[in-house]
């Protein structure tokens, strides 16, 4: 983690500093006589040779964001006679974020939300809290806490001496100042299976030669990241399977994917007596809290690992890149105009079956009303209904997060700004995939190790473009292109046998006597998040809890109502 400090002084001129705190151990820094570089993760390019490389910055982190293949937070000083240049920039997709904070006389800036906290005012904003239970994290640019913002993902900021000054004098960094450095095309004119496979070949002969640890559930993403790693590792490497509970089966097609490959395969079992521990794990690394409750089994292993100094492998955005869904079916099927007074009703109908547990009855779900955005409807509400009926505010914080996630349609193309596929993706693989879920080991992994996401590098992102929807999903197979690859290591027996999904066992773990007790017991704290977001709705949430007949969207509001009191009360925020 690191600080970056921009002040003024002597009128005009500015002092920069910068500080580093539990310093990741792959972040770069390269700090000369007059310019400082700080990246969180080395930069790789592409030569022309079509080899890829780590590379260091030496003259303009500008002009190497918009070609190198990984995702970073980045942060550049130049100090010159007269004048001086400040560039940061955040990941093109994933989680990496340069944040900051404006006060009097000074910009301070972090790839850290947290290292902001101590200069902050400490002060929750309610709609992005809101959203991060709603959806599991907040659109770009605005964070948990109420003054601290970040730069929005694919863009970068620059400052001079006037543009320092005229911030200072307004208190604000509009949104305006930011630039956009890449935007994502789904032009669809013809994908190739064979030179795919060869982009990823190349891809994979630099990651196999760095130290790496490899997440393998078995899927088709990490089976095939792992198999592309055995290609190109002259080592044997670390991998692990994160097993909820004993009667996990997913645990036998791991150990197949590992087979026959480098990979020395962990099973790390995670059971309901590890829950605190990896609870307080999570909330001691995560940069805010997080709506995602499947990242405590990721908690569990990071917590109780010795491994360190390598680089977590992970599959996001395989199928945002490749086919998440059967793009052979119209977007709007089952998408009927209805009136607001219907969707409305459709929510509240059916927030008393599942408050109630009338499993029979569970049968609809209703899109989100109080979400003007179509495509925004479709990102996952982790709440279900309740989120629009059990929250006094809910229609207010919707609203005000509207022009944040209108954000991500900046990063889509002008050649596909009007595909609907497309704009359906983009919320899907940025606020979704690569915001949320890559913070499993995003957060919980730093400092000891760190994190490549390769179908989020550049060159993965260009190849799918080619690809047209009906492609990544021929004869209605999702992610096509991959398993295709994958049968050049594996039989088709294993590829396409029907899928169980993530083995989760949450419930099971918040179920048992000492561990509902514990979680009760942030959920009762006077005052606390529970009382400001759903008010006299806390005691029956509470006694739903406790009679073990709860629904699994009101599970999730249990949990991510506890991680939201635990962080708050951790780093000392005010509601």
């Amino acid at each position: 983690m690191a600080l970056f400090i921009l002040e003024r002084i002597e009128g005009t001129k500015a002092k920069f500093t910068y500080l580093t705190s539990e310093f990741d151990r792959q972040a770069y820094i390269l700090n000369q006589e007059h310019s400082f570089v700080f990246t969180s993760t080395r930069p790789v390019v592409k030569k022309t040779s079509g080899e890829f490389h780590f590379t260091e910055i030496v003259h303009s982190l500008k002009e190497v964001i918009q070609s190198s293949q990984n995702d970073y937070a980045g942060f550049q000083f130049e100090n010159g006679v007269d004048d001086f240049k400040v560039t940061a920039s955040s990941a093109r997709f994933t989680r990496a974020r340069i944040y900051y904070i404006v006060q009097d006389e000074k910009i301070i800036f972090s790839n850290s939300l947290k290292e902001l906290t101590p200069f902050s005012e400490r002060k929750m904003n309610a709609p992005a809290a809101f959203s991060i239970l709603k959806y599991g994290e907040t659109p770009e640019y605005v964070n948990f806490i109420s003054d601290i913002f970040s730069i929005p993902a694919s863009s970068y900021l620059t400052l001079d001496k006037n543009k320092f000054n005229a911030i200072l004098s307004s208190g604000i960094i509009d949104l305006e100042n930011f630039v956009n450095f890449f935007q994502i095309s789904f032009q669809g004119d013809g994908g190739n299976i064979p030179n795919t496979a060869r982009k990823l070949d190349s891809l994979f002969s630099l990651l196999g030669s760095t130290p790496v640890i490899v997440p393998i559930s078995g899927g088709v993403d990490s089976t095939v990241i792992n198999h592309l790693i055995n290609k190109h590792s002259s080592n044997a490497y670390p991998g692990f399977f994160l097993q909820f509970g004993p009667q996990d089966t997913e645990v036998e097609f791991a150990k197949k994917a590992a087979k026959d490959t480098k990979a020395e395969l962990e099973i790390c079992q995670m059971n309901p007596s590890d829950f605190q521990a990896a609870f307080e794990f999570q909330i001691d690394k995560l940069n805010q809290p997080l709506g995602e409750s499947s990242a405590i089994a990721m908690a569990h292993f990071f917590r109780s690992t010795s491994i360190s100094d390598r680089f977590v492998i992970d599959g996001t955005l395989a199928d945002g890149t490749y086919g998440s869904t059967n793009y052979n079916k119209d977007l709007w099927t089952n998408q009927r105009e209805k009136s607001l007074f219907e969707q409305r009703a459709a929510e509240y109908v059916l927030a008393f079956i599942q408050s109630n547990n009338l499993k029979s009855l569970d049968r609809f779900f209703p899109r989100d009303s109080l979400q003007k955005d179509v495509y925004v409807r479709f990102l996952h509400q982790y709440l279900g209904p309740f989120a629009n009926t059990w929250f006094a505010k809910a229609a207010s914080y919707t609203d005000k997060m509207g022009p944040y996630w209108s954000l991500y349609y900046d990063m889509i193309a002008p050649v596909s700004k009007n595909d609907d596929w497309a704009k359906y993706t983009i919320f899907k693989m940025v606020n979704y995939a690569c915001k949320n879920n890559t913070a499993k080991p995003f957060d919980l992994s730093r400092p000891k190790n760190n994190a490549f996401y390769p179908f989020t590098w550049k060159e993965v992102l260009e190849d799918q473009a080619h690809y047209s929807w009906k492609e990544k999903t021929t004869d209605n197979i999702v992610k096509y292109p991959l398993q295709k690859i994958l049968e050049n290591y594996l039989g088709k027996d294993f590829i396409y046998r029907k899928k169980m999904g993530l083995n989760s066992s949450f419930e099971d773990w918040i179920s048992t006597a000492s561990n509902k007790n514990y979680l009760v017991a942030l959920l009762e704290r006077p005052g606390g998040i529970t009382d400001f977001m759903i008010g006299a709705k806390k005691k029956r949430l509470i006694a739903i809890y406790k009679s073990g007949k709860i629904h699994p969207n009101l599970s999730r509001l249990v949990i991510n109502l506890a991680i939201q009191q635990a962080w708050i009360e951790k780093h000392g925020i005010l509601l």
